[in-house]
């Protein structure tokens, strides 16, 4: 499954679980309210047919504890600045 196709699955979830359920919202604040108060709901407590019936932030606060406990972490994150810092010097260098 693509990114674009989970992002469409998610769409058409919120469009049948909340926006079909619901009246016209009276501003677009309201609307963001009740998007947010959805899209938290969908991340913290309604369980997932494709993660084995759990939620999405219990799988990634668990990877999370487990990448902390074993020091990576940020590892990734300093992996792919490495690289960019390397390509910015061999850019300034062909100037």
């Amino acid at each position: 499954m693509t990114a674009t196709d989970k992002i469409e699955r998610t769409h058409r979830t919120l469009r049948r679980e909340l926006l079909d359920e619901t009246k016209a919202f009276a501003t677009i604040e309201e609307a963001q309210v009740a998007v947010d108060e959805w899209i938290h709901a969908y991340n913290t407590n309604r369980p997932h047919q494709s993660l084995d019936s759990a939620t999405p932030a219990s799988l990634f606060r668990a990877r999370t504890a487990a990448a902390r406990a074993a020091g990576t972490l940020h590892t990734t994150r300093r992996r792919r600045r490495k690289p960019l810092r390397a390509r910015r010097r061999r850019h300034r260098a062909r100037r």
